[in-house]
């Protein structure tokens, strides 16, 4: 190959096949790269998924005992024990009610 500075040739290569071979490996090392990279993303999708479903359930679990705790606060203090600690109380099934 012929250029300004000089014929360029790395001892009986020529320079297009050096590109050539250069090319082929990028290539490959691409395709192993994103070949890894689907399956570092289905692990990675599959525990975000558990993740967020664990918070789900641990917002629902606060919301719930907000509603209890915002509901007992504004009964009259003589029906706030009674109205905690029964299991069938309207504070209760009221949080049963908003989920």
């Amino acid at each position: 190959m012929e250029t300004p500075i000089g014929k360029l040739a790395a001892k009986g290569i020529r320079i297009s096949d050096i590109l050539v071979v250069g090319l082929a490996v990028a290539v490959g090392a691409l395709v192993v790269a994103f070949l890894g990279h689907k399956a570092d993303a289905k692990e990675y999708n599959a525990a975000m998924t558990a993740a967020l479903y664990e918070q789900t359930k641990a917002i629902k679990s606060l919301t719930r005992a907000q509603i209890i705790t915002t509901c007992v606060m504004s009964m009259p203090a003589r029906r706030r024990e009674m109205e905690f600690s029964d299991s069938n109380s309207f504070c209760r099934r009221l949080a049963d009610l908003s989920q």
